[in-house]
């Protein structure tokens, strides 16, 4: 019972936000059509399953291979490598991001969010911390599609 507790919460607080915004990603980023709700909820309990149950470096291939399966049934049909690449990319900025913030929240509020078990309190506690770095993370997520723009496709176009 406390399973099912946990996985619920994680998924209200945690793995559904972060299913919206690899969704976000895979759209913005990779030109995904839009993912419909039956596939963002897929993503997202899977994202939460996986979480629950692994440790953390496992976890992360992990959902590589499960957004890589998602995105190659849903997205892009015969292109494997590509999904794998999209799904690699999209965890090394989650990874990157995240780190870089809980090393700050511990420095500047003494809250440590990379802790294995945390209590109910402290994941709502985390989970308002956290509000700002999902704010950067939708950001990030347009800036890098500005930066694909017109660096590597090389601009828009004008007449």
């Amino acid at each position: 019972m406390e399973l099912l507790k946990d996985i619920i919460i994680d998924f209200i607080l945690f793995s559904g936000i972060e299913g919206f915004i690899f969704c976000l990603f895979f759209t913005k980023i990779f030109d995904c059509k839009k993912f419909k709700i039956y596939q963002w909820f897929l993503l997202a309990f899977g994202n939460c399953l996986i979480s629950k149950i692994f440790p953390p470096i496992i976890y992360q291939l992990i959902m590589i291979i499960w957004m890589s399966i998602l995105l190659y049934l849903f997205k892009f049909k015969n292109k494997l490598l590509y999904c794998f690449g999209a799904s690699g990319l999209s965890l090394l900025m989650f990874l990157i991001l995240e780190v870089i913030y809980s090393i700050l929240l511990e420095k500047i509020m003494n809250f440590e969010s990379l802790k294995l078990f945390l209590t109910d309190f402290e994941m709502i506690k985390l989970f308002i911390f956290i509000i700002p770095l999902r704010i950067i993370e939708i950001i990030n997520i347009f800036i890098i599609k500005e930066i694909k723009m017109k660096v590597i496709i090389g601009g828009v176009v004008r007449k």
